[in-house]
């Protein structure tokens, strides 16, 4: 518990240590603090300069254990005489470096609803601490007197109704998750169209590359999909490339919606996207790269009754085909899986998802367990993550089941970290009563040791002031984590997280621990 104070005040003190051995007497210092209330008296300077100075030397050659009252009196009576408390304080802080300001802070970091009444009680200790402080040499000394004060104001939280214990652990625990947090940033400032929505993200050999759909609104025919790369060594992503369209042969013009990338291991990129009036009338569409994303082939109808991955990334099994995550929206929601064993040149449909009447999910993810189980999780209208299994490979798979995750009727994107883990981006919500939609925010990260049971790791956004949805993630080579989201679909987040510096927290009964936040 004591890591914070000791931490902080080593990075405080260390400063000024260099700062004041550089100062040759007692009296400069004392004309330096006094100095600093910019008084305007010289009379009252110098009988100020006088006290201090006095007090420092009698410090400085005091070698007993505690100092003599009368000396400590004689300070305080000599600073009282020509100045108020609030001079007063700003002296007795020169001794303390700002010890008792410093000290508070930390306190409405690790109590961010500190009342008004504690405040005052915790000041109140803490300027006893640092009026006791002035008497001892060193800043070790003066830490171990705050220490003292530290734990009553400890103990008096506690007999407050607060647990100190938890409350430091979660702030704790809060540090230790920003720093999990690599990256945070925006594909682009600015862009032609004024709507995004439904990014996806792929590592190539020369960097990452993410795409998505922009246009004027979702479902308007000039809805385009859009690429942008951050190669190797690049500061910032490339500016939004329109490289698919839904110009019909006929010269119709349809939206192009959710693409999804995929980079086949030493192969091309392949851009999956779908073209259509609506999701229930959409086909599903190829784009090729050769050169991680610079250019691309024209585009490749997918065989009739084919789809494609619908949102999520496919996923290379053992046996080497790809499996594509898939869905159907127009004679009721239903989920589905397609292979491939030639990097999308032919296709395999997998069995059908057993499902009950009342269960509706679309938009799969893919999780790979060692045991050779494929679990595959759903946004569903049923509010709760729906999850289906296969134990042969993708040909046939278990009834679709909730699981104790809410679900939004909102995208998900999972991953299957390279230690087994899985890792799981979602919005927690639960929709109101009686309802099947919730609100997009906040945005989550779990984890899962066994895709059942599930921890708490972050919140990516949480203001509740529009929507954070749709996130695609992938681990790259050297494992980190990469993801992409709608940002009030007007922008796309990109965020890269270590996930050895996760910090988690179980999540019990479908509900978000309190404790983790953004």
């Amino acid at each position: 518990m004591r890591i914070f104070w000791v931490v902080l005040g080593v990075i405080v003190f260390s400063g000024v240590k260099a700062q004041t051995s550089a100062q040759s007497s007692e009296e400069k210092k004392a004309a330096e603090w006094v100095g600093s209330l910019k008084l305007g008296d010289e009379p009252k300077e110098s009988r100020l300069e006088a006290v201090v100075e006095r007090h420092l030397r009698a410090v400085k050659e005091w070698d007993g254990r505690e100092m003599p009252r009368m000396v400590h009196d004689s300070f305080m009576n000599g600073l009282r005489k020509d100045l108020p408390d609030s001079q007063v304080n700003k002296i007795l802080d020169k001794y303390t470096v700002g010890k008792v300001d410093f000290t508070l802070r930390g306190y409405k970091a690790i109590v961010p609803d500190l009342s008004p009444e504690e405040e005052k009680v915790i000041r109140g200790n803490l300027e006893q601490a640092r009026e006791q402080a002035v008497d001892v040499r060193s800043m070790k000394q003066i830490s171990a007197v705050f220490e003292i004060y530290k734990t009553k104001n400890e103990q008096y939280l506690n007999s407050n109704g607060r647990n100190w214990h938890e409350l430091f652990k979660a702030y704790v625990d809060g540090v230790k998750r920003r720093k999990a947090v690599v990256v945070s940033e925006f594909l682009y400032d600015t862009a032609s169209f004024p709507e995004c929505h439904a990014a996806t993200i792929a590592e190539t050999p020369g960097g990452l590359v993410a795409a998505y759909f922009g246009g004027t609104k979702e479902r308007n025919p000039d809805v385009c999909i859009y690429v942008s790369r951050k190669d190797q060594g690049a500061r910032l992503w490339s500016a939004p490339v329109n490289v698919a369209n839904g110009v019909q042969g006929n010269g119709v013009r349809y939206a192009c919606w959710n693409p999804v990338l995929y980079q086949i291991p030493g192969g091309d990129l392949l851009l999956y996207y779908k073209v259509g009036p609506s999701p229930a009338k959409w086909k599903g569409w190829l784009i090729r790269s050769k050169d991680g994303g610079v250019s691309w082939s024209k585009p490749v109808a997918l065989p009739e009754g084919f789809l494609g991955p619908i949102k999520n990334q496919p996923v290379a099994l053992a046996s080497g085909a790809l499996i594509c995550p898939t869905s159907v929206e127009g004679d009721g929601w239903k989920v589905h899986f397609e292979l491939t064993k030639d990097g999308g040149r032919t296709y395999q449909m997998g069995g059908a998802v057993p499902a009950a009447a009342d269960l509706k999910a679309i938009q799969p993810t893919i999780l790979l367990h060692k045991d050779g189980t494929i679990q595959a999780l759903s946004r569903s209208q049923n509010r709760a993550i729906l999850s289906t299994e296969s134990k042969d490979g993708g040909l046939s798979w278990s009834p679709l089941e909730a699981t104790a995750l809410p679900n939004n009727n909102s995208g998900i994107d999972g991953v299957t970290l390279a230690d087994g883990r899985q890792l799981l981006v979602y919005n927690h919500v639960l929709p109101p009563a009686g309802e099947t939609k919730g609100e997009r925010s906040p945005l989550n990260v779990a984890v899962s040791p066994d895709g059942k049971d599930w921890y708490a790791a972050l919140v990516l956004e949480d203001d509740h002031a529009g929507q954070y949805s749709y996130p695609s993630v992938i681990q790259s080579k050297d494992g980190m984590v990469h993801i992409v989201y709608t940002w009030h679909r007007k922008k796309i987040r990109y965020v890269e997280i270590d996930p050895s510096k996760l910090v988690l927290k179980k999540i019990e009964n479908g509900v978000w621990p309190e404790t983790v936040k953004k």
